[in-house]
């Protein structure tokens, strides 16, 4: 039983994987129709929500917009995507939308081209975001419904239309994930080599010739001294160029962290 259940979180995790990978290669457009990814928002919490102008839940355009003014600084863009398959409350066209929102709503988050969340012509996002292999399937129910997404491309959840944007779920699992980026980015930051400085770089550089020297075989006043035998040995000198990359204080008279100086 324990071995079923490890294969099956195996599988789910294989599953979400995917999802978040091709999560920004899908093909839009944006409420301008021009040709667009997702891939400029990798690494941010998105909020993804079927919108429309005439319906009696389009109010919360003021909520979507001020999540975004609170958040976007902090790693959250809601992204908008009218849809006319809902009682047929999205009728007008990109740019009667675009200004009605600005008009009403203030709204600056980015917005797309009118799209079907259902059915045969379902866009290939809400395929992902609602398929039979995403963690939230089934049909979309109407205009507002809600997906949550991590830094990563997880989708964390399905909030229905009549959930608030400022609702507190909303707001506790919208904080939730962007603490949880902003502890991946704290890591991914504190993993990354530092940068080198001039005087490092001119130690790697004397090395460097050193080893041209070597591969020449010539023999430089380097190569002599009670340390000649380690300044003749290729091997050592590329160790002591990768201590130097990674932030260590080697001297390039003895390949060693002793404290010289080149």
């Amino acid at each position: 039983m324990k071995t079923l259940l490890l294969l099956a979180c195996l599988l789910l995790t294989q599953v979400i994987a995917t999802a978040g990978q091709s999560l920004y290669e899908i093909q839009l457009k944006d409420i301008d129709e021009k040709d667009v990814t997702l891939a400029d928002y990798q690494g941010k919490t998105l909020l993804i929500v079927n919108v429309a102008s005439k319906c009696g839940l389009t109010k919360q355009y003021a909520g979507l917009e001020a999540l975004y003014q609170k958040y976007r600084d902090q790693g959250l863009v809601v992204l908008g995507f009218p849809c006319n398959q809902f009682g047929g409350q999205e009728p007008g066209t990109n740019e009667e939308i675009q200004q009605f929102c600005s008009e009403n709503f203030k709204v600056t988050f980015p917005l797309f081209d009118k799209i079907d969340v259902n059915g045969s012509n379902r866009s290939p996002l809400y395929a992902l975001l609602a398929g039979e292999d995403s963690p939230f399937p089934g049909k979309i129910k109407w205009n507002f419904t809600k997906f949550l997404i991590a830094g990563d491309g997880t989708i964390l959840h399905r909030f229905e239309p009549r959930v608030a944007p400022d609702s507190p779920e909303m707001i506790a699992a919208i904080e939730a994930s962007l603490a949880a980026q902003h502890a991946a980015d704290k890591v991914v930051q504190e993993d990354a080599p530092s940068e080198i400085s001039p005087e490092i770089a001119e130690r790697i550089a004397v090395l460097r010739r050193m080893l041209s020297e070597l591969d020449n075989a010539e023999q430089g006043d380097a190569a002599s001294g009670p340390h000649a035998e380690r300044l003749r040995d290729p091997a050592a000198i590329e160790e002591a160029i990768y201590e130097l990359e990674e932030g260590k204080d080697i001297c390039t008279r003895c390949l060693m962290e002793c404290g010289g100086a080149s």
